[in-house]
């Protein structure tokens, strides 16, 4: 009987034990869920944090760069100017709203580069629509049989032997490399001016910028496929980035270029990250 007891005891001290283990198994199991839920939901919270701080200039970046395309096509700008005393203003001013977009855009990439900033839901449709403009930039798909035949349908006065190969195309790293140099050495949080831009723009843009103006004074470059496409992307991004409505309420009596982007054929065109058509293919990296 004795021995008998003694065995229970035993038992119940090794199942006593076993679960001790168990819990203790679980619960830093638990505990390191927790963790990595709490770091994410800070990494999330974080990149909101971010895009909120930037919101502002980049929605004005966006708007004044997408009026300006809406400008060349709808509204003749590059050729009414051509041969006036204000062309090279219109020319520059033009490079310099790209330039400022990029900018902006190279500033919020490089402060969230290290943050879940395209997996968090409260910040990944921002992050695909400046992706987006990104990569309708650096395309050739625009050179494509299917394009031509997109563009003839979209654009009345399109003809595919017009345009010159790769017009207004803009590599990643061309874009980038823009943006760098619309933030002045030593900040990380504003871009230069116009004023500084057209004083260093021999020096520190022409290298990068000078066959995108050139492009810019190819006859026809209002039936461009690539700026429709461009702009009506920047009018998502603004779209979604105006949480006060200063833009996207309009003026009365004024039809804005978002309006005529909400009209454009490619509107409903890659609305959602994970919805809708692939983005345009490339042959070549970006």
């Amino acid at each position: 009987m004795a021995l008998s007891s003694a065995l229970i005891v035993a038992v119940i001290a090794g199942v006593v034990a076993l679960a001790s283990a168990g819990i203790a198994a679980w619960s830093q199991v638990k505990v390191k869920s927790l963790e990595e839920s709490a770091k994410e939901k800070e990494t999330r919270s974080n990149a909101r944090v971010v895009l909120d701080r930037y919101r502002g200039p980049l929605l004005d970046a966006a708007w004044d760069l997408g009026d300006r395309l809406d400008n060349i096509l709808d509204r003749g700008f590059l050729s009414s100017f051509e041969t006036g005393p204000r062309g090279e203003v219109a020319i520059s001013s033009t490079l310099f709203r790209l330039a400022q977009y990029f900018g902006w855009a190279e500033i919020v990439r490089r402060e969230v580069q290290l943050l879940r900033f395209e997996s968090a839901a409260d910040t990944r449709r921002t992050a695909y629509f400046l992706s987006l403009v990104m990569r309708r930039f650096a395309t050739d798909w625009y050179d494509w049989g299917e394009a031509h035949e997109q563009a003839a349908r979209w654009i009345p006065e399109y003809r595919a032997d017009a345009l010159p190969v790769r017009h207004l195309m803009l590599w990643q790293e061309e874009q980038r490399g823009i943006g760098e140099r619309m933030i002045p050495a030593g900040t990380d949080a504003r871009c230069i001016g116009y004023a500084t831009f057209l004083d260093q723009y021999a020096e520190k843009f022409n290298r990068l910028l000078a066959d995108f103006e050139s492009g810019l004074h190819v006859r026809g470059v209002e039936n461009s496929l690539r700026l429709v496409e461009v702009r009506d992307a920047l009018a998502r991004l603004v779209q979604l980035l105006d949480e006060e409505q200063r833009y996207v309420a309009g003026q009365p009596g004024y039809r804005t270029w978002l309006e005529n982007s909400f009209a454009s054929p490619c509107w409903d065109a890659y609305e959602h990250p994970n919805e809708g058509p692939a983005p345009h293919p490339t042959r070549h990296p970006e």
